[in-house]
């Protein structure tokens, strides 16, 4: 199961919670190992992403694939962030 428009949501997500100060990053996660603990939840009036929850206490850092920096976006009256190119 994968969410669509990934890199749109990161985005929106990282722009709603975080400044470009706090220097956020996306971790990649290998799905094999979180998927069966992910469900998806469509958008609502207070978060216009579709969510993509993980009912698990923890990830293992070993189920880390990747780090990615998110970089500025220049769209949107407030700017915000995106993955880089080929996240």
């Amino acid at each position: 199961m994968r969410s669509p428009e990934p890199e749109k949501n990161v985005g929106a997500v990282a722009t709603a919670y975080f400044s470009a100060e706090e220097r956020p990053v996306a971790l990649e996660i290998r799905y094999s190992d979180i998927a069966k603990h992910i469900t998806l939840v469509g958008p609502d009036d207070s978060k216009p992403w579709q969510q993509v929850m993980l009912h698990q206490p923890n990830i293992l850092f070993s189920s880390v694939v990747a780090v990615h920096y998110l970089g500025p976006s220049q769209t949107g009256a407030r700017g915000g962030f995106k993955l880089p190119a080929g996240a």
